[in-house]
C-alpha cells in the first residue's frame, strides 16, 4: 500500500463524471432521515457511494444559513470495497441540514476556499480547507516536505461565529509537523472565514511560533475552543503532566484571552493568560499560566457556550476513552467550575491499537438539547467519527 502522504483523491474523477440529479441541501431546516445517537457522522459522499471517512476532530457551528458547518482534521478515503484511495493532510470541511439531538448524516463536503457552494453536487468528495503551513521542520532540523514518511499539517482546534451573527467564523488551529508517526505541534494560528461565500476573509496568520529547529510549542499557547464574550476572545489549552497506563492522573487547564479583534487577536503580543485570583489575575507571560481547574486530568479538552447550560468544557482523561464534563456559569471562565456527567469508556474504545486512540472527544452546541449533550469522538473501532449523547 502507497504512504497516505503519496496519495491523492482518486475518487474525484468518478464524481467528476456521475451523473446527478439531487441539488444542494437548501439552507435551513431539519435533515430528513438523521439518526439518534449514538451513530456514525456522515455526509453525502459516504453514503451515496458507500465510501468511509476516517477523519480527525469534527469541530461544528451553526451557520446563519441555518446549516451546520463541520470541520475535521486529516481525513483518510475509503471506497465500498474498504480500500484506501486518497488522504487529505490538514483539514477538510462539510456543511448541511441538521436535526437537533440527532447525527448529521446528510452533510455535503465543502470545496477548497474560494470554490463555489452554490451547485455543487451532493455527492462530493472532501477537498483541503484550510491552508497548509509550509515553513515548519522536521525533529531533525530539516524542511518538513510531503514525504512518505512526514507532512506539514493546519489541524483546526475550534470554531467560533463571530459577534452580532456575522457570517464570519474565526477558525483556530495548531501547524503540525507529522514525522515519522510523531506529531511535533510547533505554531499557532487562526484566519477568519466567511461562510457565506466559502472564502478566507483574514489570514492565515501565525500567532505563535516555537523557538528553533523542531521545537515545539508550550502547551500554554497551543490554543483552541475560542469563545467571543463582552468584546473579548477568550481561547483554552491543557496539558497532562504525569499518565500511568493511559490514564491522566495529573494535569492544567489554561484559559487565555485577548481583545476581539482582528488587529489584536493576530498578534501574540496582545495575549494574556490566567495565573491568580488576585489581582490582577492575567499576565502576558505565559510561562506563569495556573490552571483554572483544580484536579484537572486532561489528555485533551474542548470548551463551548450551550444554550441555557452555561460553559461546558469536555475533558479526555484516558486514552480509553474515559472523559469528565465540567460546567460554569455563562462567561465565567475561570473560579467556578464544577464536574458534571464522566464515564470510564467511550464505544469502541477498546479497539484502539497503536496510535490509532480514541480522541477528539467534542462537543456540539447546535446538536445538543437542555437534557443531553451531543458530543462527537473517533472511534477507533470502526475508524470513523462517531455521535453519542451525555445526559446532563
Amino acid at each position: 500500500m502507497q504512504p497516505l502522504t503519496e496519495i491523492r483523491l482518486s475518487f474525484r474523477r468518478a464524481i467528476a463524471g456521475a451523473t446527478v440529479a439531487a441539488a444542494v441541501l437548501c439552507a435551513g431546516g431539519a435533515a430528513q432521515g438523521d439518526p439518534a445517537p449514538p451513530a456514525d457522522q456522515k455526509s453525502q459522499f459516504e453514503t451515496h457511494f458507500g465510501a468511509s471517512l476516517n477523519r480527525d476532530c469534527g469541530f461544528s457551528r451553526k451557520l446563519p444559513s441555518g446549516q451546520t458547518l463541520w470541520i475535521f482534521c486529516d481525513t483518510a478515503v475509503y471506497d465500498w470495497t474498504g480500500t484506501l484511495t486518497g488522504f487529505v493532510a490538514g483539514t477538510t470541511a462539510a456543511e448541511g441540514a441538521f436535526t437537533v439531538g440527532q447525527v448529521p448524516q446528510q452533510l455535503v463536503e465543502v470545496p477548497t476556499p474560494p470554490g463555489a457552494l452554490a451547485g455543487r453536487s451532493p455527492f462530493i468528495g472532501p477537498a483541503q480547507f484550510l491552508p497548509n503551513p509550509t515553513n515548519l521542520t522536521r525533529a531533525d532540523g530539516s524542511a518538513c516536505a510531503v514525504t512518505p514518511t512526514s507532512y506539514p499539517a493546519a489541524w483546526a482546534t475550534g470554531v467560533a461565529q463571530e459577534p452580532n451573527n456575522s457570517s464570519k467564523l474565526l477558525i483556530t488551529y495548531w501547524e503540525v509537523c507529522v514525522d515519522s508517526g510523531a506529531m511535533l505541534v510547533e505554531g499557532f494560528g487562526l484566519l477568519e472565514y466567511d461562510s457565506s461565500n466559502n472564502t478566507i476573509a483574514s489570514g492565515p496568520t501565525e500567532v505563535f511560533r516555537a523557538s528553533g529547529a523542531g521545537a515545539q510549542l508550550p502547551a500554554q499557547q497551543r490554543l483552541g475552543s475560542p469563545i467571543f464574550s463582552h468584546n473579548i476572545l477568550y481561547l483554552f489549552a491543557s496539558v497532562c503532566d504525569e499518565s500511568v497506563w493511559g490514564v491522566c492522573t495529573s494535569g492544567r487547564v489554561f484559559a487565555s484571552n485577548v481583545l476581539a479583534a482582528p488587529a489584536y487577536w493576530q498578534a501574540g503580543a496582545n495575549y494574556f493568560w490566567w495565573f491568580s485570583t488576585a489581582y490582577p489575575g492575567w499576565s502576558q507571560d505565559a510561562a506563569l499560566a495556573q490552571s483554572v481547574i483544580p484536579g484537572a486530568t486532561p489528555f485533551g479538552i474542548t470548551v463551548d457556550r450551550y444554550d441555557g447550560k452555561g460553559v461546558a468544557l469536555v475533558e479526555e482523561t484516558t486514552i480509553a476513552g474515559g472523559y469528565r464534563i465540567w460546567q460554569s456559569p455563562a462567561d465565567t471562565f475561570v473560579g467556578a467550575w464544577t464536574a458534571g456527567p464522566s464515564a470510564g469508556s467511550l464505544t469502541g474504545c477498546d479497539r484502539a491499537t497503536g496510535v490509532n486512540l480514541c480522541r477528539a472527544l467534542t462537543g456540539h452546541p447546535e446538536l445538543s438539547t437542555p437534557t443531553q449533550l451531543l458530543m462527537s469522538y473517533f472511534n477507533p473501532a470502526d475508524n470513523h467519527v462517531a455521535v453519542v449523547a451525555v445526559p446532563w
